[in-house]
């Protein structure tokens, strides 16, 4: 992955040292904000990842990233309920399960209504 160089880990650990860097030299973020903008940070950059090793691991690493920002947010004072939060947990994995995961699947049946088979053929077509 050349965007992030070799190894996400490594970023990741910086940014965790930066944070808690500013926090020891007077940011006022207390242990569970900082814990939950740390953890969003490596739902951010585990999407990152997900999008340019693992394609297949990049929708539920959005649907996780959401999870975290969320967390992120009710640590700094988002006063949502946990319906509200169920809520848009839901919406985000309907929408990840609409334009992310809809597209890429086929129907069991033909137009017409006959059934494909779930067989895929070995060799070349028409064999």
């Amino acid at each position: 992955m050349k965007i992030l160089g070799r190894d996400p880990a490594t970023i990741l650990a910086f940014v965790s040292a930066g944070i808690q860097m500013l926090v020891a030299f007077g940011l006022d973020w207390d242990n569970d904000q900082t814990a939950a903008v740390n953890a969003a940070v490596a739902a951010l950059l585990g999407v990152v990842t997900a999008f340019f090793v693992a394609r297949d691991q990049f929708l539920p690493a959005i649907v996780g990233f959401t999870q975290a920002i969320l967390t992120c947010g009710l640590a700094f004072g988002l006063n949502w309920s946990a319906d509200q939060v169920a809520m848009v947990m839901a919406f985000v994995a309907a929408a990840v399960g609409l334009f992310g995961v809809r597209p890429q699947v086929d129907a069991v049946v033909t137009a017409d209504g006959a059934r494909v088979s779930k067989v895929t053929p070995i060799g070349p077509p028409g064999t």
